[in-house]
């Protein structure tokens, strides 16, 4: 390699290295924002915070036994309201322990408080690799929220360095599995008796989708 060679080498990747901080920081940036849904209704989005239980809790408590189904492969019919809370506290821990990252969608009230309508975050499960998982509340399903979650997911997985994000998916789940598939990135899938183990390779390009 000749001088000019190496040169132009070396300003390639220090434009690369450039444009991938620029990427960063945009990313960062827009961990909190306001979204418009189909509706044509504004939600907000921001990162799970400690505060966030109780909010979590009425996400999941806006399930339906479908919806309760295929988010956990059961139905939770008789759910308890402390059993909801051990959820709520278990997602609330991972992200401020630092064993993953979470966001949650909120509509806020002109009473300044916020109607909780969804969350989803993911949780590492080695260096490079995490599994996700998400809630809609059953009453704000359709609006596009999950497809701005998980879209959020990856912004912070990339933003992180992961290579690979899991989804573990009830087999009936079709709407989440397209959701995924919308994401435009390499997708592996694995089945077992109930459920699609979905692998995203975060590494094969860029996504492009609209809500």
């Amino acid at each position: 390699m000749n001088k000019l060679t190496a040169l132009r080498t070396q300003w390639t990747n220090r434009e690369q290295g450039f444009a991938q901080f620029v990427l960063s920081w945009v990313r960062s940036r827009n961990d909190t924002l306001d979204v418009q849904l189909k509706d044509g209704s504004t939600a907000h989005i921001r990162p799970i915070t400690a505060d966030d239980t109780d909010l979590i809790v009425q996400i999941l408590d806006g399930l339906s036994a479908d919806s309760r189904y295929m988010r956990f492969n059961t139905s939770l019919s008789n759910i308890a309201d402390s059993f909801l809370h051990q959820l709520a506290r278990q997602t609330v821990n991972s992200i401020t322990s630092r064993q993953g990252k979470g966001f949650i969608v909120v509509r806020k009230e002109a009473d300044g408080s916020e109607t909780p309508m969804g969350k989803a975050r993911f949780v590492y499960t080695d260096d490079d690799s995490a599994e996700i998982a998400l809630s809609i509340a059953d009453e704000f399903q359709g609006l596009g929220l999950g497809t701005i979650l998980v879209k959020q997911l990856v912004n912070a997985a990339q933003n992180d360095g992961l290579a690979r994000l899991e989804a573990v998916v009830n087999r009936n789940n079709r709407p989440m599995q397209r959701l995924i598939h919308k994401l435009g990135l390499p997708t592996d899938e694995d089945y077992d008796s109930t459920s699609v183990i979905m692998t995203v390779f975060l590494n094969g390009g860029a996504y492009g989708w609209s809500i």
